[in-house]
């Protein structure tokens, strides 16, 4: 856990240090900063072990395998998901070394999340904060393809908030060619560009017992257009994914709390709270019917990942300083704490090792 938090605090350290008067006075010298502040983050992808993330070893199989252009047809025609098969094409022309697919992964996916924090945050360093340590960066080191067209989502919500449908859905094009997942977001335009009001409520309530009782259909149904669908139906017998869902729920009460007392007047928030509720209901079918987590579960990182934006604009939301201060501390020590134990225990992230490539120079 040492590397990870050693890399998380010098993210943010050089993000604090990029928005500091001094150097923010000087345009270039502040993006040359934040570039640093990302540099660490994407060192931490680029350079890990194969071991490191239960699905890395299925990664580095793909990208050895894929050696021409032959093989990018063979896996789209069986697979769909272009795009990521031609990156790891593209891979090739720099380096057979696995790291260089870890590299081109983490540079879509850091670029992504950055590019929009930077301009749709108005607390950057504190939304790096909470996604560091609240899981959108973290879980490509498991689902690559799938953490693509996340981030890729994460782009579209400026769109969501302009209500351009037509950029919008080219956004959601791109993330389909990395992950067959996001295509559902286009309807979901339509529900997501209004407010949430009692009418919404009533609607997603709707969707959310359609789905509850059918679920086994549905999921029955989309395994028929890719039959790597089907385990999303599986059930668990491990605790796997009780954390995430129960804390995504506390949080939906906390947002929904603040809203009211503090009357807050926000786009961003109204969005992100509609975005997160509907991430909410998803983890509330996955909870009741404990289903794999690593299956439908990973689908509300899609909505709830909009924490990175609501976060920090509720608890600054608070005019009384020493409260402001008081859940500042708090949060941080509970983020802390969770990204300590969800890292440590799921998906094989600990202990972290470097590529053999460097190891030996660290």
């Amino acid at each position: 856990m040492v590397v990870y938090f050693t890399f998380i605090f010098a993210s943010l350290f050089f993000l604090f240090l990029s928005r500091t008067t001094l150097c923010l006075k000087s345009r270039s010298i502040s993006i040359i900063i934040s570039c640093i502040s990302a540099s660490f983050l994407i060192f931490l992808s680029t350079f890990r072990s194969v071991g490191v993330g239960t699905d890395s070893h299925n990664y580095v199989s793909i990208f050895n395998n894929i050696q021409d252009f032959d093989n990018v047809i063979f896996y789209t025609l069986a697979q769909g998901e272009f795009g990521f098969w031609y990156l790891n094409y593209i891979g090739h022309f720099f380096s057979d070394d696995y790291f260089i697919i870890f590299f081109l992964i983490s540079i879509i996916i850091v670029y992504s999340y950055y590019s929009t924090i930077f301009k749709l945050s108005p607390y950057k360093v504190s939304s790096l904060l909470v996604l560091l340590l609240m899981g959108p960066y973290l879980f490509h080191f498991n689902g690559a393809r799938q953490g693509i067209a996340i981030a890729i989502f994460f782009v579209s919500i400026q769109f969501l908030i302009d209500k351009s449908f037509a950029r919008y859905t080219i956004c959601i094009l791109v993330g389909f060619l990395f992950h067959k997942s996001i295509i559902i977001c286009i309807p979901l335009y339509f529900l997501f560009v209004k407010k949430l009001d009692f009418k919404q409520f009533a609607l997603f309530s709707f969707l959310f017992i359609i789905c509850f009782l059918m679920f086994n259909e549905v999921v029955s149904l989309v395994s028929e257009v890719d039959s790597r669908y089907s385990g999303y139906s599986q059930k668990q017998n491990s605790s796997g994914g009780v954390v995430t869902n129960a804390f995504n729920i506390i949080l939906f009460f906390w947002f929904y709390v603040c809203k009211k007392i503090n009357s807050i007047d926000s786009k961003l928030y109204d969005l992100g709270f509609t975005l997160f509720f509907f991430g909410t209901l998803i983890n509330i079918i996955s909870l009741l019917l404990q289903v794999n987590p690593s299956g439908f579960l990973r689908f509300s990182l899609y909505f709830s990942q909009v924490s990175v934006f609501i976060l920090p604009i509720s608890i600054y939301s608070f005019k009384n300083n020493k409260i402001k201060f008081l859940i500042l501390l708090y949060g941080a020590t509970f983020m802390t704490l969770y990204f300590y134990f969800t890292t440590s225990t799921f998906s094989n992230l600990v202990p972290y090792y470097f590529n053999p490539l460097i190891s030996e120079y660290l």
